[in-house]
């Protein structure tokens, strides 16, 4: 899900009292907040950008996809077995 969040659109994985913030701009650092702190969430429906804005990955970005992946895959692996 992505958000709004201070006129930044942030990435939000979910978590119980607390929630971490994740820009998909790099030059943005993750931060954590407290549920009982936030105001407001919006979701995002659309999303529009540069087709030829290069994306600079973060390795800690790609460490968490690629586990994401395997996480997905392995599932499918125990849906099918």
């Amino acid at each position: 899900m992505k958000v709004l969040c201070t006129n930044v659109f942030r990435r939000i994985p979910r978590q119980k009292n607390k929630l971490t913030l994740i820009s998909d701009n790099p030059a943005y650092k993750p931060y954590t907040v407290n549920v009982e702190e936030i105001l407001e969430i919006w979701e995002a429906q659309y999303i529009i950008t540069k087709t030829n804005a290069a994306h600079h990955w973060d390795v800690g970005q790609l460490v968490n996809m690629v586990a994401n992946l395997q996480q997905q895959v392995e599932g499918m692996r125990k849906r099918l077995s």
